[in-house]
C-alpha cells in the first residue's frame, strides 16, 4: 500500500528524544512516589482492622500498592504538573486487596483514615471538591442531612 506525502509527514516528529525525555522523568517520578509511600508503613486500611479480621480476609494483604487519593488521571486533567500528581503527600499505602476493593466500590476507603497532612496537601492544590466527591466527610453529610430534615 503505497502512503501519501501527507500521510508520511505524519509520521515525522520534530523532537523523537522530547517525548522519552519526558516518559523518563514521569516513570522516575512514579518509582520515587511509590517507594516514598509505602515507606510510611502498612495498609491504611489493615490498621483498623483486628489480627483475627486480617487473617479472614480473603486477598492478598501482603503485597502493598501506592494509592492516589485523588486519581493521577483527574490531577493531570486540572493542569497540574507531574511533580505535584506524583508528590508522596497525595498518596497512602494500601494493600492489594483493599486496593482492589476501593476501585471495585465494593469498600471504599473512609476519610477519617486519610493522613492529615495528605488532606491539607490536596486542598492546597485546589483538589477540595475531588476529595470531598471521593471521600466523603461523615461530619459534614451529618449536618447537611440535619439541616433537611429540620427544614422540612
Amino acid at each position: 500500500m503505497k502512503r501519501t506525502p501527507l500521510a508520511r509527514r505524519s509520521l515525522r516528529r520534530k523532537h523523537p528524544g522530547a517525548a522519552a525525555a519526558r516518559a523518563g522523568v514521569t516513570a522516575r517520578l512514579r518509582r520515587t512516589f511509590r517507594q516514598e509511600v509505602l515507606a510510611h508503613g502498612g495498609c491504611v486500611m489493615c490498621a483498623r482492622l483486628t489480627v483475627r479480621e486480617q487473617r479472614a480476609l480473603p486477598g492478598n494483604t501482603t503485597r502493598l500498592d501506592a494509592h492516589h487519593v485523588v486519581r493521577a488521571q483527574v490531577m493531570k486533567r486540572h493542569g497540574l504538573p507531574p511533580e505535584v500528581v506524583f508528590d508522596p503527600a497525595a498518596g497512602v499505602p494500601v494493600c492489594r486487596f483493599h486496593h482492589a476493593t476501593h476501585h471495585a466500590y465494593r469498600e471504599r476507603i473512609p476519610r477519617d483514615v486519610l493522613p492529615a497532612n495528605t488532606v491539607n496537601f490536596l486542598r492546597a492544590v485546589g483538589l477540595k471538591k475531588d476529595l470531598d466527591r471521593e471521600y466523603p466527610n461523615p461530619q459534614v453529610e451529618g449536618e447537611a442531612q440535619g439541616t433537611l430534615r429540620d427544614a422540612a
